[in-house]
């Protein structure tokens, strides 16, 4: 009867440190300590629960103020802005309707600089390589991905500038 419970508790701790890594250690211990043997497998199948960097892309504890490989600051998702093309006031990232002037956005910003945190759109060309940003007027590194689709129902018109990689011009 001792052995078991033992065993039982040490399927707790088990269920902690897997789900720990994930940064959800609390469920982890909860689903060993509840289901024994069952709740360490089922600990090891959660998903990860950490947002990522937004300069080095490592996972990060939600709530952190700093990157722990790359020592930068990290601003939540909420503060990351732009300015519409349209009245040049400030706006969130993720927004499709201008609070101030009431026309849709489109399309969202692909780069936020490293250096200031504001977002701005370049050409799937100039990703990749180091631009410089029209907020701060510092060179700062782009991510070589794909450009934000746009909905469907929408056409999507390059009104932010050409295709050259040393001119950024993302609002007109």
């Amino acid at each position: 009867m001792v052995f078991a419970v033992i065993a039982w508790a040490a399927c707790g701790v088990l269920g902690y440190l897997i789900a720990s890594g994930k940064g959800r250690g609390d469920e982890g211990a909860a689903l060993g300590f509840l289901l024994g043997p069952i709740g360490v497998v089922c600990s090891a199948l959660l998903g990860d629960k950490r947002t990522r960097c937004q300069f080095c892309r490592e996972p990060v504890t939600p709530g952190a103020t700093t990157c722990p490989h790359c020592r930068e600051a990290i601003r939540p998702a909420s503060d990351v802005r732009t300015r519409c093309r349209f009245c040049r006031e400030s706006v969130a990232l993720d927004a499709t309707v201008c609070p101030h002037c009431q026309k849709e956005i489109t399309p969202a910003c692909n780069v936020v600089c490293s250096n200031c945190g504001n977002g701005f759109n370049l050409s799937p060309a100039a990703l990749g390589h180091i631009v410089r940003c029209p907020h701060c007027r510092k060179m700062t590194p782009t991510k070589k991905a794909a450009a934000p689709t746009a909905d469907p129902s929408r056409k999507f018109s390059p009104a932010f500038g050409d295709d050259r990689v040393d001119k950024v011009t993302p609002f007109r």
